[in-house]
């Protein structure tokens, strides 16, 4: 955004003393000061600064917004357009004010169907089109609505912005005349845009009445032409699932019929789906929260509602299961049946695939890992995610420590393909794989599971491209696998993939004590990345040792892990970590140490 010209940057402009600039405002030959601190410090936009400097030397430029004087009673809307360029779309509106023409622009967004059939639309994704783009739309309702000519306007533009209050600019367009073109052609003319910010009381007063809007979850195409339907007022009224609260209650309800899940297992499932819905909210209007307590300067152009999702509640069991009622092991069972009956029977890779049963089973499994955790934190490390975490690591690209695990791995037995992992690992999408190449289920010497597949990269170039599941240990469970380990192995410059061990067997993985998800693993400075490290490794020697690593282990540990180049693989030697003082089998509150402020 552009800034503003105190009385002499602008008599800089015009070419004239600051005190003629105080002459010329007096005259009213120019615009009243944004601001006034006395009568030497005024203030005005630098957007209505380049609307008098163009003009002072012969070229185009719109009008600015500073320009236009308030109004008493409201402007008139005189026209209105959709305006279209690329993938980008906005909805102009036109106004009189006192024989000037105001165009306020509002970016559409894209409407969003939801992925579940039967329920009302999504909200609406964010359009934020680049100053080229700006350019464009602006050109294009300069044709629609203006004889074709964009410097006759004066330009409000709306930056459509999630979770908050709209950013209003003034928008200036300034002709910088023709471009030369180096290869011969036709030059093109050169615009240029100024941008000021403009302040919803300063908008509302040029228009003499609340701004005319489109609530941002339904400010699409498709509720321009039902406001257009409704006689351009302000009755029409649009349903959307701001809040999933539809979704999740027609998932509950459907199952509640679905063959294979009754009993505790179904109240748990319906229950973690019900938790958040907002049952007071059903059918009722979508409040102005996204204007946070703006909404008497605004007037919605179409009234954006809830869906009626209180019509499932018939269905639905009175009575629900609480955070605290239900046991780890409940929980298990639970996702373990809805993980079965979703990639075994109903869901897209199952023997009946139904697209509502597969979203309504995925989305139970998820929320009863999130919703029903005890004590230890064990939410999210339950089925279909409770004994292992995806990891991707890619070979040929340096990574040694997963090539030697790799030659290790021999194709997977028939029982080992119906695990929950294996059923997860074989329905990521890997990326554009290779015609004819490799995509297969692999397994190690200890039974975990990997996908080995052929991709293309962005360079054409084929990767083979290893997807881990990496064994969990929980806090409760005894030992660990690889407690025999003689180094911790971490490879350089990883982020996505697993940590390894060295064993008396070769090289092994080294197993998480919790659900990392996505978070990356490197060494060599104090950030976030090498904490997960440290850690990780810090859960493993803790199983191993059977006691909590001490302050000083700890210490040592994190000296070990940023002590290390990122460019080199990290080596832990087993002496390095589990050593006298290092452990304490009777442990009382250590905790781990954080890296500093970092990527």
């Amino acid at each position: 955004m552009s800034g503003f010209l105190t009385r002499i940057g602008l008599a800089k402009i015009l070419g004239v003393s600051p005190s003629r600039v105080s002459q010329l405002q007096a005259e009213g030959r120019i615009a009243q000061p944004e601001i006034v601190l006395d009568e030497k410090s005024r203030v005005w936009s630098e957007s209505y600064g380049a609307e008098l400097a163009g003009k002072k030397s012969g070229r185009r430029t719109s009008v600015s917004f500073f320009g236009l004087l308030p109004v008493v009673s409201p402007a008139p809307r005189i026209s209105d357009a959709i305006v279209h360029f690329n993938e980008h779309s906005a909805f102009v509106q036109a106004f009189d004010v006192s024989g000037e023409t105001l165009a306020l622009v509002i970016p559409l967004r894209k409407r969003t169907d939801h992925p579940f059939p039967g329920c009302s639309q999504s909200p609406a994704k964010v359009s934020s089109p680049g100053d080229g783009s700006r350019i464009e739309l602006l050109t294009a309702a300069a044709e629609q609505l203006f004889g074709g000519d964009p410097f006759g306007v004066s330009w409000c533009w709306v930056d459509d912005q999630e979770h908050s209050l709209w950013r209003l600019s003034d928008v200036v367009l300034v002709d910088e005349g023709d471009s030369e073109d180096q290869w011969g052609l036709a030059p093109k003319p050169t615009w240029r845009m100024v941008i000021n910010d403009v302040t919803q009381d300063q908008l509302v007063a040029r228009l003499g009445a609340p701004i005319p809007m489109l609530h941002p979850s339904i400010s699409t195409e498709q509720s321009v032409e039902a406001w257009r339907a409704a006689g351009r007022t302000p009755t029409a009224t649009v349903q959307v699932d701001l809040d999933d609260n539809e979704f999740l209650a027609a998932s509950a309800a459907l199952l509640m019929d679905v063959r294979g899940l009754e009993g505790r297992e179904q109240l748990i499932a319906v229950s973690a789906l019900l938790e958040r819905v907002r049952w007071e909210r059903s059918g009722g209007p979508i409040d102005g929260r996204y204007v946070f307590g703006f909404e008497s300067k605004v007037q919605w152009l179409v009234n954006a509602a809830h869906p009626d999702f209180a019509r499932f509640r018939d269905k639905l069991p009175a009575e629900l299961l609480g955070r605290d009622e239900v046991s780890r092991d409940e929980a298990a069972a639970a996702c373990r049946v809805l993980s079965d009956l979703r990639h075994l029977t109903y869901g897209k890779w199952g023997k009946t695939p139904s697209p509502n049963l597969d979203l309504a089973l995925h989305q139970a499994s998820r929320r009863v890992q999130s919703f029903f955790k005890g004590g230890d934190g064990w939410g999210m490390s339950l089925l279909p995610w409770n004994y292992y975490t995806l990891r991707v690591t890619a070979l040929d690209a340096g990574d040694r420590n997963a090539e030697a695990w790799a030659r290790s791995l021999v194709g997977a037995s028939e029982s080992a393909r119906t695990k929950p992992e294996a059923r997860e690992l074989l329905a990521l999408d890997p990326g554009q794989k290779v015609a004819g190449g490799t995509d297969d289920l692999l397994m190690d010497g200890q039974g975990n599971l990997a996908r080995l597949t052929e991709v293309l990269r962005y360079d054409n170039q084929i990767e083979r491209r290893l997807t881990v599941a990496v064994p969990i240990t929980h806090g409760d469970e005894e030992g660990i696998s690889g407690a025999d380990f003689e180094k911790i192995l971490v490879t350089a410059d990883t982020q996505g993939g697993p940590l390894f061990i060295s064993t008396p067997r070769g090289v092994e993985l080294m197993p998480f004590t919790k659900q990392w998800g996505s978070a990356g693993f490197t060494h060599g400075y104090g950030g976030s990345g090498p904490s997960n490290t440290s850690a990780a490794i810090q859960g493993f020697i803790e199983k191993v040792a059977g006691g909590k690593m001490t302050t000083a282990g700890l210490e040592r540990l994190w000296n070990l892990v940023v002590g290390c180049s990122q460019g080199r693989d990290l080596v832990i030697m087993r002496e390095d970590v589990i050593a006298p003082g290092f452990i304490d089998t009777n442990p009382g509150e250590v905790q781990a140490l954080e890296g500093q402020d970092g990527g």
